[in-house]
C-alpha cells in the first residue's frame, strides 16, 4: 500500500524584506490574479497568462467579422492548422503559493534538488519545517475575519489541448510543474493585494540566500 503524500516542508522564494515580515511578523501576501498576467513578459517563471482564467477553449481554422461603418465587412482567418486560444477570465480571488517538499520527492533517492528556475522568483528563500504550522494557523486568522479561504496543492495539465477546457486556481499548465506549489485561494475578492496574518514563524522557519540557477538540495540523513 502507498503511503500518503506528506508535505515536509513549504518554501517562499522572494525578497528578504518580505520574507522577514513572514518569519518575523506573520504576515502572509496575497496578491490578484490579474498581476501574473500582467508580469508574463517581464519573468516568465512568475508570470502566467491563465491566471484568473475559468475556461480556456484552443479552436483551428477560426473566422471573424468585422462590421466597420466606413470599411464594410471584414473577415480575418486564423493560420492554418494552428490552435487559436479564447480565454474566459475571472479574477475575483487573490492567491499566495509556496513551493512543497514532500515525501514522495524522496522515493527514488535521499537527495531532492529543488528546479534552478524557482532562483527566478526571488534572490532569497525562506524554508518552513513546520507546515502545518503555518497552514492552521492562517486558516484560524481568515475564520475570526470571516474571509473565505481555500487552500491544496496545485494540479498541473495540458492546456494546449484541442477544445474546452475547464480550469480553476488550483490548476495550471504543466509547463510550470517545476514550481510544486501550495496555494493558498482568497475567494470572491477583487483586491489588488491583501495580507493575512499567522503566529510568527520565529523559528518555524530560516531564510537563506538563492543564487541565479543553482539548485537548493535537501537531504534525508
Amino acid at each position: 500500500m502507498n503511503e500518503p503524500e506528506r508535505i515536509l516542508f513549504l518554501i517562499k522564494f522572494g525578497k528578504k524584506k518580505y520574507l522577514e515580515r513572514l518569519l518575523n511578523k506573520g504576515e502572509v501576501y496575497f496578491k490578484n490574479s490579474k498581476e501574473f498576467n500582467k508580469i508574463k513578459k517581464s519573468n516568465n517563471e512568475q508570470g502566467d497568462e491563465n491566471e484568473g482564467a475559468i475556461w480556456i477553449k484552443n479552436l483551428k481554422d477560426v473566422q471573424l467579422t468585422l462590421n466597420h461603418s466606413e470599411f464594410g465587412e471584414i473577415k480575418f482567418k486564423s493560420a492554418p492548422n494552428k490552435l487559436v486560444k479564447l480565454t474566459q477570465y475571472n479574477h475575483n480571488y487573490l492567491t499566495c503559493s509556496f513551493y512543497t517538499v514532500t515525501n514522495k520527492d524522496f522515493v527514488q533517492s535521499n537527495l531532492f534538488e529543488v528546479d534552478e528556475k524557482m532562483s527566478e522568483l526571488g534572490d532569497y528563500a525562506l524554508i518552513i519545517p513546520k507546515p502545518k504550522e503555518l497552514i492552521d494557523s492562517v486558516f484560524e486568522y481568515a475564520n475570526r475575519e470571516k474571509i473565505q479561504l481555500a487552500a491544496k496543492k496545485v494540479e498541473y495539465e495540458d492546456l494546449s489541448l484541442d477544445g474546452r477546457i475547464e480550469i480553476n486556481p488550483f490548476i495550471k499548465k504543466k509547463e510550470h510543474s517545476y514550481q510544486k506549489e501550495y496555494r493558498m485561494v482568497l475567494k470572491n475578492s477583487v483586491e489588488s493585494s491583501k495580507i493575512l496574518l499567522s503566529r510568527t514563524l520565529e523559528k518555524n522557519g530560516v531564510i537563506v540566500p538563492t543564487k541565479k540557477n543553482e539548485k537548493l538540495k535537501f537531504k534525508i540523513d
